[in-house]
């Protein structure tokens, strides 16, 4: 049976040594095999930007629909990186970007080994940290230039110290783990679920049934103040500058769905939203099929984010810990936890009409130690049943099972990344080198429109262009366009008198059959 009861916080530094080294490997590995970046880091690029070149920040908060701890991020790197590497600004800020996701990547192994030494234990704990930092649906986002590796440092501090302060009754662990759920509020507004699970948890522990006095009660519940403290403490400042409890667009619209007392369903292409996710294509009601189709994407979200087969040993792990019939404030905690990203997980598939493995990364995170313990408690039944008859009794000092289960989800995280994008950048570098910086460039994908230069002359009106007045429009040839993000059809761009000044012809699998660029003069 698996062991789930809460567990002394032995650490065995030669296990960090080594997570550190391999998590190291993979990033840097990565950050020198990217194409280019995420579209949505150009959207935290260019609010980084926007920092350093206003004195309005309140009114930058309001007006962005990110939350600022990862711009800010970066905006802090960009400084000393740009002139210690002499990049361009092109470069220097997309290497920034990366830079905070490795940093923050490499930082999170240490809350994260503590705490699932904790809940599972110090050998699954060690593969339950590498198994999340290798899957691929995690790896390749913590290395790009994504908020996720920032804000779930900072998730997993939360959790550690509200999970200490469960087991050794300790109350300042309570204010720290408010403190850092909301720093990664100030990253992803998932972050106050921690937050509300240990509020909860505290108040059902301060209610409890016993010879409770007034001032007992008081005591009891000094735990859930201290929370809501240092919460409130970091949240506040935020909330008050934008008037609102997040200022990302999905998140706003579920909460006025919410209000309004009914789903609704939101049109592709409102928000900046990822080319690689489930999508609704029904019509914008949906009914009980939509509900149906929610519930399914979540679920496949864990599926494909545990890469299938990891996702049979979370299976396993979880059956130990239900068997085991814990009933510790901090298990329920974790349970409290998941719920509330389920149903806001339900809630963004429903609404938006999407999703992505990406929105189920702290879930997985959390879970990642119950798979590694499913792993583990796996091969000791095979070395029970099997191995022992066949006299390979020693198979069980080594976790292969596990080894084998990180080499398969190494090898896939290690790809380049966005490899099948270098048309994009091919083209921007080539409209940055062959058009006048006031000539705008359309593009959907964005990332033309970035290496191109565009995104830090946004809104100025004093540079020089072409005469007549030209726009350059780019386009994807493919067999599967992503129809939702295309919006410029090459038939209409001829009619409208534009030529083809530039074409990117790839020969790498997976990649478009070739990325044009059409000059199209300006009414």
């Amino acid at each position: 049976m698996l062991k789930t009861e809460s567990l002394s916080p032995k650490v065995n530094y030669w296990h960090l040594g080594i997570l550190f080294l391999s998590v190291l490997f993979c990033r840097t590995w990565q950050i020198t095999h990217t194409e280019v970046t995420a579209r949505d880091s150009i959207g935290y690029i260019r609010y980084a930007w926007n920092l350093g070149n206003t004195s309005d920040i309140a009114g930058l908060m309001r007006e962005s629909h990110q939350h600022p701890g990862f711009p800010f991020a970066i905006h802090l790197f960009s400084k000393p990186l740009s002139y210690l590497t002499g990049f361009n600004q092109v470069d220097s800020y997309q290497f920034s970007s990366q830079m905070v996701s490795v940093v923050f990547s490499l930082a999170m192994i240490f809350p994260l080994y503590f705490l699932f030494c904790r809940l599972v234990g110090e050998k699954p704990g060690f593969w339950g940290v590498l198994i999340f930092q290798t899957l691929p649906a995690t790896s390749k986002v913590l290395g790009d230039g994504l908020s996720e590796a920032m804000f779930l440092f900072f998730a997993s501090c939360a959790l550690f110290f509200v999970v200490k302060g469960f087991q050794e009754n300790q109350r300042f662990c309570f204010l720290l783990g408010g403190l850092f759920s909301g720093i990664s509020y100030l990253v992803r507004p998932e972050g106050l679920i921690i937050s509300i699970a240990g509020c909860l948890i505290c108040f059902v522990q301060a209610v409890k049934k016993d010879e409770q006095t007034t001032g007992r009660f008081i005591s009891k519940i000094f735990p859930l103040i201290l929370l809501l403290l240092g919460t409130f403490i970091v949240c506040a400042p935020f909330m008050m500058a934008i008037g609102k409890l997040t200022s990302k667009p999905t998140g706003q619209k579920i909460l006025e769905t919410v209000q309004e007392g009914h789903p609704q369903f939101l049109l592709a292409g409102v928000f900046h939203v990822p080319v690689i996710a489930d999508w609704w294509t029904g019509n914008s009601q949906g009914g009980f099929q939509k509900i149906l189709w929610s519930a399914r994407v979540v679920i496949e979200a864990y599926i494909k984010g545990f890469n299938y087969i990891g996702s049979f040993y979370l299976f396993v792990g979880l059956y130990g810990a239900f068997k085991a019939r814990t009933n510790k404030p901090e298990y329920w905690f974790l349970v409290v936890c998941l719920i509330g990203l389920n149903l806001a997980f339900y809630r963004v598939a429903s609404v938006a009409g999407y999703l992505s493995e990406r929105h189920a990364m702290l879930a997985l995170m959390i879970l990642s130690g119950w798979c590694a313990m499913g792993g583990d408690s796996l091969q000791n039944f095979l070395v029970e049943k099997i191995a022992n008859s066949l006299k390979l009794s020693h198979w069980d000092s080594f976790s292969w099972l596990l080894f084998l289960l990180v080499v398969v989800f190494g090898w896939k995280g290690l790809e380049t990344l966005h490899y099948n994008r270098e048309g994009f950048k091919q083209a921007g570098n080539w409209l940055s080198r062959e058009t006048l910086a006031g000539d705008p460039v359309d593009d959907p994908y964005c990332w033309s429109h970035y290496h191109a230069g565009r995104v830090f002359v946004e809104g100025r009106t004093d540079l020089p262009h072409s005469n007549p007045r030209v726009r350059y429009v780019v386009v994807e040839r493919s067999k599967n366009p992503h129809i939702r993000l295309q919006t410029f059809s090459e038939k209409d761009l001829i009619q409208q008198g534009g030529a083809v000044v530039f074409e990117h012809k790839s020969k790498k699998k997976g990649t478009p059959e070739a990325i044009v660029v059409y000059k199209v003069i300006v009414p």
